[in-house]
């Protein structure tokens, strides 16, 4: 099964930090990971996300990186559970405010693969840390806890 897998998921969020007052905690998002399979239990992906929290100032992300995952057991298994750990950045901005600001995003996931009749399915639990930063000002806290479900194809 070495070759390359496309996920799509849709995700919800929650954020743990609040950075401003005027907006949701809770939030909405849709990724799309592109793996390249080197080892039976080992992937290498590109990740692109996107996640709203709704408010007065409204916060918008758009993240992207990279994604380490290791099952724990061989493909031909029905479920397959997993670890992943990603480097990725954030482009973040809020509704009124001119600008964009980065942010460095360390994801911490655990999950797994199954099939749904036959339509290959996965499920994820992420934890983000991320911190964005302005220079000599104190940092703001956007780390957030995401639930993801999608479906995935290889290739």
């Amino acid at each position: 099964m070495i070759g390359s897998l496309l996920a799509i998921g849709l995700s919800t969020q929650l954020l743990t930090g609040r950075p401003l007052a005027d907006h949701s905690v809770t939030g909405l998002g849709l990724s799309a990971t592109y793996e390249f399979i080197l080892k039976p239990r080992f992937s290498l992906g590109i990740n692109l996300a996107y996640r709203y929290y709704p408010g007065t100032t409204a916060l918008h992300q758009l993240g992207y990186g990279l994604l380490i995952k290791h099952y724990f057991q061989d493909p031909q298994e029905g479920w397959r559970p997993f670890i992943e750990y990603g480097l990725l950045m954030q482009v973040n901005r809020f509704k009124g405010r001119p600008n964009a600001g980065l942010s460095h995003d360390t994801r911490f996931s655990a999950g797994t693969d199954f099939t749904l009749g036959d339509v290959p399915m996965y499920m994820a639990l992420s934890y983000h840390v991320s911190r964005l930063g302005f220079f000599e000002q104190s940092s703001l806290n956007l780390d957030n806890l995401e639930l993801t479900f999608g479906f995935s194809r290889n290739f």
